[in-house]
């Protein structure tokens, strides 16, 4: 999925990059880059805002059967990325492991991955 490079200089609350993947398998291994990398303030990716467990409405207009409501599935992964927007600067990036509903109703909770007993 490119990372977009035409906005960030255009809002002044860009200061990180947004990034979705989209679990396929309730098992949690089978997953792809779902939507649109996105720059987002600081904020959203060092808050809650997609914490386990949270739900998320996307609503997609090239692709209406992506459209739906999708759980945070799994702890998100911060990370930093050098940009061309943003030359010789680190961007912190945050991806955000979603599933729908459905599938999300047949994984395991994430507290009985973390702890067996």
């Amino acid at each position: 999925m490119p990372i977009p490079d035409h906005t960030a200089p255009l809002f002044p609350k860009a200061e990180a990059l947004l990034q979705f993947s989209l679990y396929t398998s309730a098992d949690r291994t089978e997953y792809r880059p779902f939507g649109y990398t996105t720059w987002v303030d600081r904020q959203t990716v060092l808050g809650s805002t997609y914490s386990y467990g949270t739900k998320h409405s996307f609503t997609f207009f090239t692709r209406p059967e992506d459209s739906g409501t999708y759980v945070s599935a799994y702890l998100t992964h911060l990370g930093q990325v050098e940009h061309k927007a943003r030359p010789g600067q680190l961007t912190p990036m945050l991806t955000v492991y979603l599933a729908p509903l459905a599938l999300f109703a047949e994984m395991n909770p994430l507290t009985s991955l973390c702890n067996p007993h």
